[in-house]
């Protein structure tokens, strides 16, 4: 059983193509579809089932894609530490748009002064379709802001809780009232994240448990577009705290005392259980674990 055999039957697990397989390899296809059969023959099990096109693992299968990627890893950590070999290749990350303006900056800057010649290659989209990516493995790793997720397929490397405040200029009148009521809030000029937004989803859901509704003037996707409409005074938006921490600080913003809906989601690390963690992801994990503990 060769390690490069390994690779091609993880790659192939991962990929449900022998085609995209062989193409991200370098091989013929008849190349990967040679290498799995071997693999089969040596160990008398059947690896795949083969749909039309698409491939998936057996039950045997998938228990020697766990086996496969500790062998993997395990070789390249090898590699790297006798060669002292700098970590290197392409690293493709699905963040959300806040979190790629707000927490990523410094991390990316940080990660790209230890590791030169990785490759970074950002996509930021909604939830439902960086999940989509990451299932066809597009991207690596998820960065997003989302309700607790759980999926069986997902690992998830990080998880912290985040508040969802609604916010206004520090000129505006509500800005020094106490106890303030929603329905108080949703007549004035709203501005909010567009639809799909978890923690949107979250406030509307609320809205119209109690009978209620809003409809914002302006949605868009970019929050520090909408932050600095607030600090005009253009209108109130409900944002996550730490897109308007700076703004607060420096007295341009205000936290609004509304505390009859309390709304928290959560910043999240996920990559697909069955991927094969890269050096260049795991030192992405690792740094980003780093920074999350200062």
């Amino acid at each position: 059983m060769e390690l490069k055999t390994l690779n091609t039957f993880l790659r192939a697990s991962e990929m449900g193509k022998f085609s995209k397989t062989a193409q991200e390899l370098g091989y013929s296809q008849s190349a990967v579809t040679m290498q799995i059969q071997q693999l089969e023959n040596e160990l008398g099990v059947k690896l795949f089932d083969r749909v039309g096109r698409t491939v998936s693992v057996t039950p045997a299968g998938a228990r020697l894609a766990v086996y496969a990627r500790t062998i993997l890893q395990t070789m390249q950590q090898a590699i790297n530490d006798i060669k002292n070999e700098d970590v290197s290749g392409k690293l493709r990350i699905g963040i959300a748009e806040s979190l790629c303006s707000i927490y990523f900056p410094s991390i990316l800057k940080k990660y790209h002064q230890k590791y030169p010649l990785v490759e970074i290659v950002l996509r930021s989209s909604g939830q439902e379709d960086m999940f989509g990516m990451l299932t066809r493995n597009e991207i690596d790793m998820v960065y997003t802001l989302d309700e607790h997720i759980y999926r069986s397929e997902l690992q998830k490397v990080m998880e912290r809780p985040e508040n969802v405040i609604f916010v206004s200029s520090a000129k505006n009148e509500l800005a020094k009232k106490e106890n303030i009521a929603i329905k108080d809030i949703i007549d004035k000029d709203i501005i909010l994240t567009e639809k799909g937004m978890s923690y949107r989803d979250q406030l509307e859901q609320y809205l119209a448990s109690q009978n209620m509704e809003l409809t914002p003037f302006l949605e868009m996707g970019d929050t520090d577009v909408i932050c600095h409409l607030v600090e005009e005074d253009m209108g109130i938006s409900f944002l996550p705290e730490y897109t308007v921490k700076k703004s607060i600080k420096n007295g341009l913003i205000a936290k609004l005392d509304v505390n009859e809906c309390s709304i928290k989601v959560y910043r999240q690390l996920l990559c697909r259980k069955e991927k094969f963690i890269t050096p260049q992801m795991q030192a992405m994990f690792d740094l980003m674990m780093e920074e999350e503990e200062k």
